[in-house]
């Protein structure tokens, strides 16, 4: 859900509807960086085994909230 950008409100909609339970905002916004935390080192943990000439990065931030 990370990657494709699930809101956290939508997170803990989906939490309460499927499992029954209840995050708080903060415990979900905890949730998601450790996701994401650990995502990132997975990413960085794999080399990069094709030369390139180039490398383009672009991202966008918006916050539905």
């Amino acid at each position: 859900m990370h990657r494709v950008g699930v809101s956290h409100r939508k997170v803990r909609y989906l939490a309460k509807t499927c499992f029954g339970i209840q995050l708080s905002a903060n415990k979900s916004s905890e949730i998601h960086r450790d996701l994401a935390e650990q995502e990132s080192f997975n990413i960085n943990q794999h080399p990069l085994t094709d030369e390139f000439e180039y490398l383009l990065v672009d991202g966008v931030w918006v916050d539905q909230a």
